[in-house]
Protein backbone atom coordinates (compact mmCIF):
# COMPACT_ATOMS: atom_id res chain seq x y z
CA UNK A 1 0.00 0.00 0.00
CA UNK A 2 2.82 2.42 0.70
CA UNK A 3 5.03 1.71 -2.58
CA UNK A 4 1.13 2.34 -4.61
CA UNK A 5 0.79 5.54 -2.27
CA UNK A 6 3.78 6.69 -3.61
CA UNK A 7 3.16 6.51 -6.98
CA UNK A 8 4.64 2.71 -7.61
CA UNK A 9 1.37 0.87 -8.08
CA UNK A 10 2.72 -1.94 -10.40
CA UNK A 11 5.23 -2.87 -7.43
CA UNK A 12 2.82 -2.98 -4.92
CA UNK A 13 -0.60 -3.74 -6.13
CA UNK A 14 0.15 -7.71 -7.01
CA UNK A 15 0.68 -8.15 -3.22
CA UNK A 16 -2.60 -6.78 -2.40
CA UNK A 17 -4.11 -8.79 -5.20
CA UNK A 18 -2.78 -11.65 -3.49
CA UNK A 19 -4.40 -10.80 0.09
CA UNK A 20 -7.93 -11.20 -1.90
CA UNK A 21 -7.46 -14.65 -2.44
CA UNK A 22 -6.02 -15.47 1.27
CA UNK A 23 -7.93 -17.59 3.22
CA UNK A 24 -7.37 -15.63 6.58
CA UNK A 25 -10.32 -13.07 6.82
CA UNK A 26 -8.30 -10.92 8.39
CA UNK A 27 -5.79 -10.32 5.41
CA UNK A 28 -8.72 -10.07 2.93
CA UNK A 29 -10.14 -7.73 4.83
CA UNK A 30 -6.80 -5.38 5.42
CA UNK A 31 -6.19 -5.89 1.35
CA UNK A 32 -9.83 -4.86 0.21
CA UNK A 33 -9.32 -1.90 2.75
CA UNK A 34 -6.53 -0.64 0.88
CA UNK A 35 -7.50 -1.44 -2.58
CA UNK A 36 -10.17 0.84 -2.16
CA UNK A 37 -7.92 4.07 -0.15
CA UNK A 38 -5.79 3.41 -3.69
CA UNK A 39 -8.89 4.10 -5.50
CA UNK A 40 -8.92 4.16 -9.60
CA UNK A 41 -5.04 3.40 -9.75
CA UNK A 42 -6.43 -0.67 -7.99
CA UNK A 43 -8.49 -1.05 -11.51
CA UNK A 44 -6.90 -4.29 -11.43
CA UNK A 45 -8.80 -5.89 -8.90
CA UNK A 46 -12.01 -4.93 -10.42
CA UNK A 47 -13.04 -8.65 -11.81
CA UNK A 48 -11.85 -10.17 -8.28
CA UNK A 49 -13.88 -7.85 -5.68
CA UNK A 50 -16.88 -7.98 -8.43
CA UNK A 51 -16.54 -11.57 -8.10
CA UNK A 52 -16.24 -11.92 -4.27
CA UNK A 53 -19.40 -9.46 -4.17
CA UNK A 54 -21.81 -11.88 -6.14
CA UNK A 55 -20.54 -15.31 -3.42
CA UNK A 56 -19.31 -13.75 -0.56
CA UNK A 57 -21.68 -13.57 2.44
CA UNK A 58 -23.88 -9.96 3.13
CA UNK A 59 -21.05 -8.44 5.03
CA UNK A 60 -18.08 -9.34 2.55
CA UNK A 61 -20.20 -8.10 -0.45
CA UNK A 62 -20.37 -4.69 1.25
CA UNK A 63 -16.78 -4.20 2.02
CA UNK A 64 -16.45 -4.90 -1.75
CA UNK A 65 -18.62 -2.65 -2.73
CA UNK A 66 -17.14 0.29 -0.94
CA UNK A 67 -14.23 -0.92 -2.59
CA UNK A 68 -15.40 -1.01 -5.98
CA UNK A 69 -16.92 2.81 -5.35
CA UNK A 70 -13.81 4.16 -4.92
CA UNK A 71 -11.85 2.21 -7.19
CA UNK A 72 -14.84 3.18 -9.76
CA UNK A 73 -14.71 7.11 -8.89
CA UNK A 74 -17.55 6.50 -6.19
CA UNK A 75 -20.10 6.24 -9.13
CA UNK A 76 -20.56 3.25 -10.59
CA UNK A 77 -22.83 1.20 -6.72
CA UNK A 78 -22.81 -2.63 -7.37
CA UNK A 79 -25.35 -4.28 -5.25
CA UNK A 80 -25.06 -6.79 -2.80
CA UNK A 81 -25.71 -10.58 -3.99
CA UNK A 82 -28.43 -10.32 -2.05
CA UNK A 83 -29.69 -7.23 -3.56
CA UNK A 84 -28.78 -7.27 -7.27
CA UNK A 85 -30.67 -6.38 -10.13
CA UNK A 86 -30.78 -10.39 -11.24
CA UNK A 87 -32.25 -11.67 -8.53
CA UNK A 88 -35.75 -11.26 -8.26
CA UNK A 89 -37.44 -9.90 -4.45
CA UNK A 90 -38.60 -12.29 -2.29
CA UNK A 91 -42.77 -11.57 -2.68
CA UNK A 92 -42.93 -12.27 -6.43
CA UNK A 93 -39.22 -12.88 -8.04
CA UNK A 94 -39.43 -9.51 -10.20
CA UNK A 95 -36.16 -7.96 -10.70
CA UNK A 96 -34.78 -5.54 -8.24
CA UNK A 97 -33.21 -2.55 -10.20
CA UNK A 98 -32.92 -0.52 -7.03
CA UNK A 99 -29.30 0.07 -5.38
CA UNK A 100 -28.73 -1.29 -1.75
CA UNK A 101 -29.22 1.37 0.91
CA UNK A 102 -26.06 1.01 2.05
CA UNK A 103 -24.93 1.26 -1.42
CA UNK A 104 -26.03 4.86 -1.48
CA UNK A 105 -25.34 5.44 2.06
CA UNK A 106 -21.15 4.42 1.06
CA UNK A 107 -21.21 6.72 -2.06
CA UNK A 108 -23.00 9.78 0.46
CA UNK A 109 -20.69 9.25 3.28
CA UNK A 110 -17.01 8.91 0.44
CA UNK A 111 -18.58 12.17 -1.24
CA UNK A 112 -18.52 13.65 1.87
CA UNK A 113 -15.12 12.55 3.06
CA UNK A 114 -13.66 13.33 -0.11
CA UNK A 115 -15.15 16.75 0.28
CA UNK A 116 -13.88 17.48 3.60
CA UNK A 117 -10.14 16.06 4.02
CA UNK A 118 -9.50 17.54 -0.13
CA UNK A 119 -6.28 20.04 -0.26
CA UNK A 120 -8.28 23.21 0.11
CA UNK A 121 -8.97 25.05 -3.36
CA UNK A 122 -9.07 28.55 -1.89
CA UNK A 123 -5.92 28.49 -0.62
CA UNK A 124 -7.07 29.01 3.15
CA UNK A 125 -4.12 28.69 5.99
CA UNK A 126 -3.73 25.12 6.87
CA UNK A 127 -2.58 25.49 10.64
CA UNK A 128 0.17 23.26 11.79
CA UNK A 129 0.17 21.04 14.65
CA UNK A 130 2.39 20.17 17.18
CA UNK A 131 1.21 17.16 19.21
CA UNK A 132 3.40 16.17 22.63
CA UNK A 133 1.98 13.33 24.02
CA UNK A 134 2.98 11.90 27.50
CA UNK A 135 1.86 8.83 29.95
CA UNK A 136 0.81 8.47 33.23
CA UNK A 137 0.51 11.67 34.45
CA UNK A 138 -2.44 12.46 35.57
CA UNK A 139 -3.61 16.19 35.79
CA UNK A 140 -0.29 16.54 37.53
CA UNK A 141 0.34 19.82 36.02
CA UNK A 142 0.70 23.38 37.60
CA UNK A 143 -1.92 24.60 35.28
CA UNK A 144 -4.45 22.17 36.55
CA UNK A 145 -3.96 23.75 40.32
CA UNK A 146 -1.46 20.57 41.55
CA UNK A 147 1.13 23.19 43.49
CA UNK A 148 3.59 20.26 43.80
CA UNK A 149 4.62 20.37 39.89
CA UNK A 150 7.09 22.84 38.71
CA UNK A 151 5.83 22.96 34.85
CA UNK A 152 6.51 26.61 33.61
CA UNK A 153 6.51 25.82 29.76
CA UNK A 154 3.51 23.50 29.80
CA UNK A 155 1.93 26.13 31.92
CA UNK A 156 2.95 28.84 30.10
CA UNK A 157 1.22 27.04 26.69
CA UNK A 158 -2.35 26.48 29.21
CA UNK A 159 -2.82 30.33 29.61
CA UNK A 160 -1.88 31.32 26.24
CA UNK A 161 -3.60 28.75 24.05
CA UNK A 162 -6.51 26.45 25.06
CA UNK A 163 -7.30 24.11 28.40
CA UNK A 164 -9.24 21.43 28.70
CA UNK A 165 -11.38 21.19 31.68
CA UNK A 166 -13.90 18.76 31.19
CA UNK A 167 -11.98 15.89 29.38
CA UNK A 168 -12.15 12.39 30.18
CA UNK A 169 -10.36 9.81 29.28
CA UNK A 170 -11.75 6.43 27.21
CA UNK A 171 -9.35 4.26 28.62
CA UNK A 172 -6.87 3.78 31.90
CA UNK A 173 -4.36 2.34 29.81
CA UNK A 174 -1.82 3.53 27.00
CA UNK A 175 -2.33 1.47 24.26
CA UNK A 176 -6.22 1.16 24.52
CA UNK A 177 -6.01 5.08 24.84
CA UNK A 178 -3.69 5.57 22.42
CA UNK A 179 -5.69 3.41 19.37
CA UNK A 180 -8.95 5.50 20.44
CA UNK A 181 -6.55 9.00 19.71
CA UNK A 182 -4.89 8.23 16.43
CA UNK A 183 -8.98 6.46 14.98
CA UNK A 184 -11.04 9.38 16.46
CA UNK A 185 -12.97 5.77 17.42
CA UNK A 186 -14.00 4.51 20.93
CA UNK A 187 -11.60 1.32 21.62
CA UNK A 188 -14.75 -0.90 22.12
CA UNK A 189 -16.08 0.33 18.76
CA UNK A 190 -13.43 -1.73 17.03
CA UNK A 191 -12.04 -4.23 19.48
CA UNK A 192 -9.05 -2.59 20.62
CA UNK A 193 -10.44 -2.63 24.42
CA UNK A 194 -8.24 -5.67 25.70
CA UNK A 195 -4.49 -4.57 26.22
CA UNK A 196 -1.86 -6.30 24.11
CA UNK A 197 -4.36 -7.39 21.62
CA UNK A 198 -3.56 -7.31 17.91
CA UNK A 199 -6.72 -6.36 16.21
CA UNK A 200 -7.61 -5.76 12.12
CA UNK A 201 -8.54 -2.26 11.72
CA UNK A 202 -12.34 -2.43 10.12
CA UNK A 203 -12.21 -1.39 6.46
CA UNK A 204 -14.15 1.66 6.84
CA UNK A 205 -11.46 2.81 9.72
CA UNK A 206 -8.40 5.11 9.47
CA UNK A 207 -5.81 6.50 10.92
CA UNK A 208 -6.42 10.38 10.93
CA UNK A 209 -2.86 11.29 10.09
CA UNK A 210 -3.48 9.77 6.90
CA UNK A 211 -6.73 12.48 5.72
CA UNK A 212 -3.87 14.69 6.78
CA UNK A 213 -1.81 13.42 4.72
CA UNK A 214 -4.03 13.46 1.91
CA UNK A 215 -4.84 16.90 2.67
CA UNK A 216 -0.96 17.88 1.50
CA UNK A 217 0.10 17.74 5.11
CA UNK A 218 3.56 16.57 6.29
CA UNK A 219 2.97 14.16 9.12
CA UNK A 220 5.42 12.61 11.34
CA UNK A 221 5.44 10.69 14.96
CA UNK A 222 8.45 10.07 17.57
CA UNK A 223 7.84 7.57 17.88
CA UNK A 224 5.41 5.45 19.80
CA UNK A 225 2.61 3.21 17.61
CA UNK A 226 1.56 1.16 20.37
CA UNK A 227 -1.61 0.86 19.16
CA UNK A 228 -3.11 -2.98 19.50
CA UNK A 229 -3.13 -3.17 16.28
CA UNK A 230 -0.19 -2.81 13.49
CA UNK A 231 0.46 0.70 12.91
CA UNK A 232 -0.87 2.32 9.91
CA UNK A 233 1.96 3.07 7.05
CA UNK A 234 0.11 5.26 5.06
CA UNK A 235 -0.05 7.58 8.17
CA UNK A 236 3.30 8.63 7.90
CA UNK A 237 6.02 10.68 6.39
CA UNK A 238 8.58 10.26 8.85
CA UNK A 239 7.75 7.18 12.55
CA UNK A 240 10.71 7.07 14.23
CA UNK A 241 13.19 7.81 17.01
CA UNK A 242 15.31 9.94 14.76
CA UNK A 243 12.41 11.78 13.20
CA UNK A 244 12.98 15.29 11.95
CA UNK A 245 9.75 15.96 12.87
CA UNK A 246 8.75 19.36 10.93
CA UNK A 247 11.76 19.93 9.17
CA UNK A 248 11.53 17.22 6.75
CA UNK A 249 8.59 18.93 4.96
CA UNK A 250 8.83 21.00 1.54
CA UNK A 251 8.99 25.18 2.04
CA UNK A 252 5.80 26.09 3.29
CA UNK A 253 3.98 22.78 3.70
CA UNK A 254 1.86 22.41 6.67
CA UNK A 255 3.13 20.02 9.22
CA UNK A 256 1.33 17.65 12.00
CA UNK A 257 4.19 16.41 14.29
CA UNK A 258 3.77 13.74 17.08
CA UNK A 259 6.39 13.79 19.59
CA UNK A 260 5.69 11.22 22.79
CA UNK A 261 7.54 12.20 26.19
CA UNK A 262 8.44 9.05 27.99
CA UNK A 263 9.37 10.91 31.62
CA UNK A 264 6.47 9.96 33.13
CA UNK A 265 5.94 6.77 32.19
CA UNK A 266 5.63 4.38 34.98
CA UNK A 267 8.29 1.93 33.93
CA UNK A 268 10.57 5.44 34.43
CA UNK A 269 10.63 5.23 38.30
CA UNK A 270 12.78 1.78 38.11
CA UNK A 271 16.31 3.13 38.65
CA UNK A 272 16.04 6.47 38.95
CA UNK A 273 16.45 6.42 43.14
CA UNK A 274 20.04 8.16 42.58
CA UNK A 275 18.74 10.76 40.38
CA UNK A 276 16.87 14.06 41.40
CA UNK A 277 13.98 14.22 38.65
CA UNK A 278 12.03 17.07 40.87
CA UNK A 279 13.52 19.54 43.20
CA UNK A 280 10.63 20.01 46.08
CA UNK A 281 12.40 23.39 46.74
CA UNK A 282 10.94 25.05 43.64
CA UNK A 283 7.05 23.95 44.42
CA UNK A 284 4.86 26.66 45.24
CA UNK A 285 3.87 24.19 47.98
CA UNK A 286 7.21 24.52 49.84
CA UNK A 287 7.46 28.59 49.74
CA UNK A 288 3.71 28.86 51.08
Amino acid sequence: YALCRIGQVEEGLPTLLEGLKHNERGVWNASADFLARIGPPAKAAIPTLEAEAKRGADHIADICNEALLRIRGVDQPVPSKTRNATQGDAAGGKPNNKVSRESVFSKAFLDEDVARFAKPSDKRKQPNVLWISAEDISPSLGCYGDSYAVTPRLDQLASEGMKFTRCFTHAGVCAISRSGLITGMYPVSIGSQHMRSQIVLPPNVNAFPEYLRAAGYWTTNRSKTDYNFPPPKAAWDENSPQSRDWRGRASGQPFFSVINLTTTHESQIRGKFGETLHDPRRTSRTRR
